[in-house]
């Protein structure tokens, strides 16, 4: 059970945690599931109401007074948050679109795959912008990542495009919200009460008659949406760091094999040895970063006896 603590929180709470985490990545795992049923509806169509009903069941946040104070803080003179916001809504905006498109055009395996490169596209984004250096496992990780889509775009003659969205969507979004001073429900209901108009105009001009089922998946699709950002938030505040990186696979996991098995996508040798390197990769990533947080652990207790 040690390892479901760290110096900041009780075994219990990590239990806690740990609970609400699963809860986020599982939901997110079988989410493929849930957008699948919606394949009849235009892609945009989709995300409109996506959109548009999380916006909706997130409304009642802005009748609480610390809510509205951060808000004010966010156009206050001096600050960059809005920045920050604006170019979020753009990425998230993309990335659930992606998303979306995925799974209603059998691309759910490409999808995954976006997700498991997405930890390796986090670290060449602090090589890029962070001026970070690479240890030589890290070095390999990349590497492998970069071998495994060029083999793709050889070899299919098109490169994974949603994957690469998905990806690089997810990886600026965290590096923007690394930016941000407010509140992380109050920045997503900001981000999407700013694409909340282009969606209802959209829905306006190019929305389509639907049954009654259609419907109550459509406005489902708020809350499924925010529910699992709920639970994650819960969980990452509780659960050590080493432990989030494992649980993060869980979810592109979940897709691969929903892809494969249930939905039977192509997965032909090409894509078997693309998904390979990137595995191998993420193994590499993970394993270096444990073991260099477990010398940095060490290393403080040593200072602190």
């Amino acid at each position: 059970m040690r390892l479901l603590s760290n110096g900041n929180s009780k075994p219990s709470e990590a239990r806690i945690g740990l609970a609400y985490s699963l809860l986020a990545y599982f939901w997110w795992g079988f989410a493929a599931l849930f957008w699948k049923k919606l394949t009849g509806v235009p892609p945009l169509e989709i995300l409109a109401h996506r959109i548009l009903w999380s916006f909706v069941f997130l409304i009642p946040l802005f009748f609480k007074k610390r809510i509205r104070e951060q808000c004010a803080g966010v156009f206050a003179r001096g600050s960059h948050d809005w920045i920050y916001i604006l170019l979020g809504t753009i990425l998230i905006g993309f990335n659930w679109g992606s998303f979306i498109l995925a799974m209603v055009t059998e691309r759910i395996l490409e999808a995954s795959l976006g997700y498991f490169i997405a930890p390796l596209t986090f670290v060449g984004l602090g090589v890029w912008f962070l001026h970070e250096r690479l240890n030589r496992n890290q070095q390999i990780a990349v590497l492998l990542a970069t071998i495994a889509i060029s083999l793709l775009w050889f070899r299919l003659g098109t490169l994974p495009w949603i994957a690469l969205c998905l990806a690089f969507t997810f990886t600026f979004y965290g590096l923007f919200k690394r930016k941000i001073s407010i509140d992380a429900s109050l920045t997503v209901a900001l981000e999407t009460g700013l694409l909340a108009l282009p969606a209802l105009l959209y829905l306006r001009a190019y929305g389509t008659g639907h049954d009654l089922i259609t419907w109550a998946l459509l406005i489902a699709s708020g809350p499924v949406t925010l529910l699992p950002q709920v639970w994650f938030t819960l969980g990452a505040r509780r659960v050590p760091f080493s432990i989030m990186g494992f649980l993060q696979y869980i979810a592109p996991m979940m897709n691969f094999l929903i892809g494969l098995f249930i939905y039977h996508e192509p997965f032909d040798e090409v894509r078997m040895l693309t998904f390979s390197l990137i595995w191998l990769g993420l193994f590499i990533y993970t394993g270096d970063m444990i073991a260099r947080r477990r010398i940095a652990g060490r290393e403080a207790k040593l200072k602190s006896a």
